[in-house]
């Protein structure tokens, strides 16, 4: 009856496994809608590599005569650069938080990208709707600022919004205090600041929005009604207080040719070493080594459904290596296994007992190295 149990179970494993293994190739249109379903693998993100596009790499200067935290001041640009490039379809990054490198799925002059990003933008609050107004705080009386959501704190004008979390510098209050008791008239509470960023008006904030002149809390608006477009308008404003400029030191145009020969070499690598790994394991161990090749074909359907289902995840050169890595740590922690089972098996122990006694010296060891691998990965995203 367990047997007979097993098999039926295995039975529904390769059938599931079937089913995933088309899904992940077939492309067909979705009945009753005008979309179409293209399969796990070409749902896969892909990385600049796999595409044809260009890739801009720019150093980042620190033009302020202050001592500034460089890498902070990289990442929130990186922020800002990405939504400035918002309708380029851009991925922008950091590497070693000094260098901030673009890429995009068309060719593209180095300069105009530069110029769209290459600009510093003077945070300042203004009594007037106007840029020629009377400044009382700018981007150094700012200690930091949050895209959040209002925690219900009281004088909140809404307090459930997503907003900006303004908190100023001990000067900063100050200032802001004074600032307050000035646009206030007859202690109404009505009067009104204006925010700018360079010369776009970012937000006009009343005082019902202002917490002990700590800081303020900034919602409303149509661009402030999500966790994303809080951080961008967050990014933006800690953007300010870094006085960066850009130099672009490279520019590496990867053509429709290229892209299609890199996917092409990649896919015939890794078939050839699943397909090799596979075979060994068959040959070696018979039907136990079939039994751990079909799970190793699993581990791999199952990763390409995670590369196409997970939106942060995308498959580069460095990503495939490390996939590929991976499966090849996963094949030796097989071959190890059935190894070791064989080996009791020869000293004269059952079936049962060569298999249970070969798992047993052998997990340990399995899960030290999925741990290394897992760590290692953590390290590098």
């Amino acid at each position: 009856m367990k047997k007979k149990r097993a098999i039926l179970n295995f039975a529904g494993i390769i059938f599931v496994s079937l089913i995933l293994l088309i899904l992940s190739v077939i492309r067909f249109p979705i009945p009753g809608t005008s979309d179409e379903f293209v399969g796990f693998i070409r749902a896969i993100d892909l990385g600049l590599e796999y595409q044809s596009g260009t890739q801009l790499t720019f150093a980042v200067k620190n033009n302020d005569v202050n001592t500034v935290n460089v890498a902070d001041g990289v990442e929130v640009h990186v922020l800002r650069i990405k939504n400035v490039l918002s309708s380029y379809d851009a991925e922008v990054y950091s590497v070693g938080g000094a260098n901030i490198v673009v890429e995009l799925k068309e060719e593209y002059n180095g300069e105009e990208i530069l110029d769209l990003i290459n600009t510093h933008s003077e945070l300042t609050f203004r009594s007037e709707e106007n840029t020629t107004g009377q400044v009382y705080l700018t981007s150094a009386d700012i200690k930091t600022v949050y895209g959040m959501q209002n925690q219900g704190y009281t004088g909140a004008a809404n307090q459930s919004a997503y907003g900006v979390y303004i908190e100023f510098t001990s000067e900063g209050r100050q200032k802001f205090k004074d600032f307050s008791s000035e646009i206030t008239s007859d202690g109404s509470k009505q009067g009104t600041a204006y925010i700018y960023i360079g010369d776009s008006l970012f937000q006009p904030i009343t005082l019902s929005d202002v917490i002990d002149q700590d800081y303020v809390f900034i919602s409303g608006g149509s661009n402030l009604n999500t966790q994303e477009g809080a951080d961008i308008y967050a990014a933006q404003m800690n953007a300010s207080k870094f006085n960066f400029s850009f130099e672009q030191i490279s520019r590496n145009i990867i053509t429709a040719q290229q892209a299609r020969r890199n996917i092409v070499l990649s896919l015939v690598f890794a078939f050839v070493v699943v397909l090799v790994s596979l075979i060994v394991l068959v040959v070696k161990f018979k039907k136990a080594g079939l039994v751990s090749a079909f799970a190793l074909v699993i581990g791999l359907l199952l990763q390409i459904v995670m590369l196409q289902a997970i939106p942060v995840i995308r498959l580069t050169s460095a990503a495939f290596i490390g996939s590929l890595i991976t499966y090849i740590v996963g094949y030796m922690i097989s071959y190890y296994m059935l190894k070791t089972m064989a080996n009791e098996y020869a000293q004269g122990k059952n079936l049962h007992s060569s298999i249970k006694f070969g798992y047993l010296k052998t997990y340990k060891l399995s899960i030290e190295v999925c741990c290394a691998i897992i760590v290692s990965a953590l390290m590098f995203i």
